[in-house]
């Protein structure tokens, strides 16, 4: 009775030792283009640390042609104050400039969502300078300062740049000292800026096959010519339109028809 006993127990370990082995084998079986299509579906963070898995895995990750990178300080800090949220911040920037580092390929999307603040001025621009020279088409930049007037400025670089397909910021100074060329722009979505009329023109005026503008709470501007036969949808999200046409204190250009609202303070226009 024994004897059986152990001779099941050892077809049983045989039996999930084979088990186990097989579908090891089933994954290290797949191509690397595959590997890194799955490795896409996880985080940034559980993406780097699969390098540990084996030789093979070690590099897959710096092949990643998206890079998200988000971290919300304040969810995070459970009420320990702000050294504790800086030092968190801190780390996350440290944790971008490492993944940057290590990345190897061409770029399809990169996006950035942290509260900002600007001692990581250098390391901003370190990151768009890094999108830009990867030939990123779609660029997210989410910089929520922690105190105001304390937005990340756009450098200049970025106003010249016919890689874009969709480009998305938010907090930041807008003033570019020369022309836009954002000449394969597609979607344009700007949120929480303020800007002068001169420079929304500019920006209209470089992207010559823009198809959708988003404003969300922008200020600063009292005309919005968009002439451009290309552009098909406008969106507005929390922008309330207190222009006066009749004493040209702002001034709409375009043939726009509404589309139905979204809901809430989110209007659309068909261009």
């Amino acid at each position: 009775m024994r004897r059986t006993r152990k001779l099941y127990r050892r077809r049983d370990h045989r039996r999930r030792h084979f088990e186990t082995t097989t579908a090891v084998d089933r994954i290290s079986e797949f191509p690397d283009s595959i590997l890194v299509h799955i490795l896409s579906f996880l985080d940034i963070e559980d993406a780097v640390r699969t390098q540990v898995l084996s030789k093979r895995w070690r590099f897959l990750w710096t092949f990643l042609p998206c890079l998200l990178f988000y971290y919300n300080a304040f969810d995070d800090d459970g009420g320990k104050g702000v050294d504790f949220r800086v030092a968190r911040n801190t780390e996350f920037v440290t944790f971008i400039e490492k993944t940057l580092l290590a990345s190897n390929c061409k770029l399809k999307k990169f996006e950035v969502d942290f509260y900002y603040d600007p001692h990581f001025a250098s390391n901003v621009d370190s990151w768009t300078r890094f999108a830009a020279g990867k030939g990123v088409k779609e660029l997210d930049l989410r910089l929520c300062p922690d105190a105001t007037d304390s937005e990340y400025e756009l450098p200049q670089l970025l106003y010249d740049n016919s890689w874009f397909k969709e480009l998305r910021f938010s907090h930041c100074r807008v003033s570019p000292q020369g022309n836009v060329a954002w000449y394969s722009l597609k979607k344009l979505s700007i949120g929480y800026v303020k800007f002068s009329n001169d420079v929304i023109e500019r920006i209209l005026a470089g992207s010559p096959v823009l198809e959708t503008l988003t404003l969300e709470s922008c200020q600063g501007f009292s005309r919005l010519a968009v002439t451009n036969s290309c552009v098909k949808k406008l969106i507005l999200i929390n922008f309330h339109d207190d222009w006066d046409e009749s004493d040209d204190s702002g001034q709409w250009v375009g043939n726009f028809g509404s589309l139905p609202p979204i809901g809430g303070d989110v209007w659309q226009y068909r261009v």
